[in-house]
């Protein structure tokens, strides 16, 4: 149960006479009611109520929702009081000072669930003020027209010494003899809110007139009563409030909770602590040595270039943190082919829509990797022909994508057998892996999830319109590099940690 569950529990508790013991000794609400009568009828010999407030409408078996105390009465809200409309104060004829008033809008974004005020936030001028209806002290204010059934005629009492102009599409309810706030919290409890809501009309903009508001049947107690139900239910409220906080941090922390579990283990997974080393796994540094071989090959052969094959220095003091022995600190340009989009007008392609999805080769964007995971859904093909032409930026077997404008720091693997292309925004990071040669992408891929590697993937962020890195920082990337079987290890260990934490969702 949240909070506002909680609330709406304990103020039906209240009305339907559970929350606090009866008194014998109170005077039932029966002779509260001939009270109430009587100072109708005076108030209508003085001119100051209309004889139809005197009317009072049975109220049926079929009518009554609950059983109430013995000392308790069904009657109509309008049988212990007398509503009056307001009359319109446009909103430039409100100032920061002047004559107090309420407009109708402030019942939803200033006394909502007061449930009093005291003073007003809006006031008019003298001319304005003097043609307005006014209200006074213990008065309940209620909105008449608003955005949504459950919300209209929320009840505030004003609790100030001045005289209010009441503002259109709003109303005073002025009780006789009754506890103001007892009906506030009556009003605004959700067996109210269930007979509004029927006897509200409209859809985008939502009316309730003062009639049906009167018709609505309530329980009423004893004077005596309503005075101790409204002060248990402020000894409560509070207490709910803070269940409520409570709650919200509990909630915050569950929700969080799974991702900083992951993060956690992230961070354990590239310090080398998270799966016991083998001494009999072959080092890192003989990887990194196969792959400087395999790279002067692929130069030789004219695909890549010089600069692509000189390994970039790290000097010890840049080396972020310690690593176990047979682990190494190199960086991605040493160990990948790192490259973006390059030698075609890609805009057309997205403008004119030139090329079918039945003829072209997908090209990636920024969209398509998004949270560790690919999405392979294009909207921009480039012919064949132009993909085979540039080869530097064709995409035809297992790597990294990241996108270096916009939602930068993403990272997701593509696994998918065809061609596809680089479009915008989006770099490349494909490994030197052979037959001799093995960094597992999802080992990567992990390491620039987690906080250090994320860190590390965008710490050279362009602060522009859109955020943005080069491809020169991807390839200046540091990785720390496990033996190749302590790879393998690392990512089926965090695989099926991540599987139990997906279980606490």
């Amino acid at each position: 149960m949240n909070a506002q569950q909680l609330r709406n529990s304990i103020l039906q508790e209240a009305i339907e006479g559970r929350l606090v013991p009866q008194d014998p000794n109170d005077e039932p609400a029966s002779v509260l009611l001939d009270k109430i009568r009587a100072e109708k009828k005076r108030l209508v010999k003085e001119g100051k109520l209309k004889k139809k407030d005197l009317e009072e409408k049975p109220i049926s078996e079929d009518e009554k929702p609950f059983d109430i105390p013995n000392t308790w009465e069904w009657c109509r809200l309008g049988d212990v009081g007398s509503f009056e409309r307001g009359n319109g104060i446009k909103r430039d004829e409100t100032f920061d000072c002047g004559y107090p008033c309420v407009r109708y809008g402030e019942m939803y974004t200033k006394y909502k669930y007061a449930p009093t005020f005291e003073k007003t936030v809006s006031f008019t001028s003298k001319s304005v003020f003097e043609k307005c209806r006014k209200a006074h002290k213990g008065d309940l204010f209620m909105a008449l027209t608003g955005e949504n059934k459950q919300d209209i005629s929320l009840a505030a009492q004003y609790v100030g010494d001045e005289e209010i102009a009441v503002g259109g599409d709003l109303c005073h309810f002025t009780l006789i003899e009754a506890y103001g706030l007892f009906f506030v919290y009556l009003i605004n409890s959700t067996y109210f809110s269930s007979k509004k809501e029927i006897l509200a009309t409209g859809d985008i903009i939502v009316h309730i007139s003062t009639d049906k508001l009167a018709s609505i049947p309530i329980p009423l107690p004893p004077l005596a009563e309503q005075k101790r139900i409204v002060a248990k239910i402020e000894e409560l409220l509070p207490k709910v409030e803070e269940y409520g906080k409570a709650q919200e941090a509990l909630d915050k922390l569950n929700k969080e909770l799974p991702e900083r579990l992951k993060k956690s283990i992230l961070q354990e997974a590239i310090s080398g602590r998270l799966v016991p080393q083998d001494p009999n796994d072959e080092p890192a540094g003989v990887l990194l040595e196969r792959i400087r071989e395999e790279k002067k090959r692929l130069f030789k052969a004219g695909l890549l270039k010089k600069k692509e094959i000189t390994d970039r220095v790290i000097n010890e003091n840049e080396v972020p943190f310690s690593l176990p022995d047979g682990w190494l600190w190199t960086k991605i340009d040493n160990v990948a082919f790192v490259t973006k989009l390059a030698g075609f007008e890609y805009s057309k392609y997205i403008a004119d829509n030139l090329v079918s999805k039945e003829k072209g080769v997908p090209l990636f964007k920024g969209k398509n990797v998004q949270n560790g995971k690919i999405v392979y859904e294009f909207e921009a093909f480039i012919p064949i022909e132009l993909s085979n032409e540039l080869k530097r930026s064709q995409i035809n077997k297992k790597c990294l994508l990241t996108p270096y404008v916009g939602t930068i720091g993403n990272i997701g693997i593509h696994d998918k057998k065809g061609i596809f292309h680089l479009g915008s925004n989006v770099g490349k990071i494909e490994f030197y892996n052979g037959d001799s040669m093995n960094i597992l992408e999802e080992y990567v891929k992990y390491y620039l999830m987690s906080s250090y590697g994320y860190d590390e993937l965008t710490k050279y962020k362009k602060a522009t319109a859109q955020e943005s890195i080069s491809i020169e920082a991807i390839r200046d990337v540091f990785i720390p590099l496990p033996p190749p079987a302590e790879q393998k290890r690392i990512v089926t260990k965090i695989e099926e940690l991540f599987a139990e934490i997906d279980k606490l969702k």
